[in-house]
């Protein structure tokens, strides 16, 4: 029963955005185009531990970090769909939903999720959520900024087979969320910036990346700006390839889209309630196209930890992790602080908040 027990945390692992290789030949990213397949990630089922997510963040203009994630995982004959809500306010307590999803329609021949009363929907424009679930409804728009994404040809290949592999579409790197949220009974308007992306990913569970930081920061004075940086490393048994992300953009502006980019996680310690130390700093350098981009993402607070073993009494969790190796996801409340150096030699200097997760296998 082990596969079934930790199979879901282990799709929710892997639907918090997939990296992608380190790669020095993508094209300039408005140049880059996603086709219908980019968006269906209809790939046949490998023989592995297969994972298939949507997956959403926004900053709002109120401080409020949303987080949704719907996935849907299968390992042999078995598997399931399950949806992930968070939200949460600077220094307030974390809503958070996790629920499994019995009937799940998806549409074969566009991007759609139905279930219950609630609807998914997404094309290259941006998406459009309509979720009715117990304490948590809403209706929100992701209207994009710039065009859909994918790094390369959105494959991230393992193995010589080419049945390991992760695969991203970025589907609104960069958009503006509006519309209107309830959660428990209290409704409010919804203002602010998001990303959202789909990913496919076919590996044995026991072959899951061991570590993997994420952040995604918003904001600014005028312009609205974002910052998506993601880092992690294959299992050993794939050679512990790095795969990496930086995107960087004002407005509808591209100003980067790399992997070659310099990262540090730092800073590590333990906080109440989390059972390992995780970092509560992270340091990005890159350089393209002339600019130049320095700074610090810095955790202010841990809002959320998924992790399977939480809701057992301490005796027994004690045991648990003993003999249990798991996925934990560590969600983080914080913000950036840099500056970026024009090829002129002009800079601007980035104040930006959003969130950020460091996921391990412990």
């Amino acid at each position: 029963m082990r596969p079934r027990i930790s199979a879901a945390i282990f799709a929710l692992l892997l639907a918090a955005g997939a990296a992608t290789h380190c790669s020095p030949a993508w094209p300039p990213p408005w140049q880059v185009s996603l086709s219908d397949e980019d968006l269906l990630l209809d790939d046949p089922y490998a023989g592995h531990f297969r994972s298939r997510f949507w997956y959403f963040n926004a900053a709002l203009v109120d401080g409020t970090a949303l987080t949704l994630s719907l996935f849907q995982w299968r390992y042999g004959l078995i598997g399931e769909a399950g949806l992930l809500v968070l939200s949460t306010e600077p220094g307030a307590e974390t809503f958070a939903l996790e629920t499994k999803l019995e009937e799940l329609e998806v549409a074969p021949d566009r991007l759609q999720y139905r279930f219950g009363e609630s609807v998914l929907e997404g094309d290259r424009e941006g998406a459009r959520l309509r979720l009715r679930l117990p304490d948590f409804s809403c209706d929100l728009e992701l209207r994009n900024l710039l065009n859909p994404w994918k790094p390369g040809d959105g494959f991230t290949r393992l193995n010589r087979r080419g049945d390991v592999y992760t695969r991203l579409s970025v589907t609104s790197p960069f958009a503006e969320v509006t519309g209107s949220m309830t959660v428990r009974g209290q409704w409010r308007p919804v203002l602010g910036w998001g990303y959202a992306d789909r990913g496919v990913v076919s590996m044995p569970m026991s072959r899951i990346n061991p570590e993997q930081s994420t952040f995604r920061v918003f904001g600014g004075q005028g312009e609205p700006w974002m910052l998506s940086v993601s880092e992690s490393a294959a299992h050993r048994a794939y050679g512990s390839q790095r795969s990496a992300t930086l995107l960087l953009a004002r407005g509808g502006e591209w100003l980067m889209a790399t992997s070659e980019h310099e990262f540090r996680a730092e800073e590590y310690h333990k906080e109440e309630g989390a059972p390992f130390p995780f970092p509560h700093r992270f340091r990005i350098m890159a350089r393209q196209d002339g600019r130049t981009l320095e700074g610090e993402f810095t955790v202010s607070r841990l809002y959320y930890l998924n992790d399977i073993l939480r809701k057992l009494p301490p005796v027994f969790r004690a045991i648990a992790e003993a003999l249990i190796r798991r996925p934990l996801i560590y969600r983080l409340e914080g913000g950036f602080s840099g500056i970026l150096e024009e090829a002129d030699g002009s800079r601007v200097i980035l104040q930006l908040g959003g969130q950020g997760e460091y996921q391990i296998m412990r």
